[in-house]
């Protein structure tokens, strides 16, 4: 699952799960909706939100649905205002 989203570094689609280092890093694990990651091919490492890995559609696009969305729902109450 982690390798259909790109890495935050170089944007390439090479992210595995990375094992918890210390202590901290588990108490964190246990805590946050997070878990770490590293780049196979940069060698970034962080952490990434579970909510980030399960919305794979980018934010803009969502956004970008969502405004037609409200914008078509305008013309229509306005083109039926004006028919009544």
């Amino acid at each position: 699952m982690p390798e259909s989203i790109p890495c935050p570094r170089c944007g390439e689609y090479t992210l595995v799960r990375s094992r918890s280092r210390n202590t901290a890093e588990r108490l964190f694990k246990r805590i946050l909706p997070a878990r770490t990651y590293r780049c196979r091919e940069c060698r970034w490492r962080g952490w990434l939100s579970n909510r980030r890995l399960r919305h794979r559609k980018p934010l803009a696009r969502e956004l970008l649905f969502y405004l037609i969305v409200i914008l078509i729902s305008l013309i229509a109450a306005l083109i039926l205002k004006n028919t009544f």
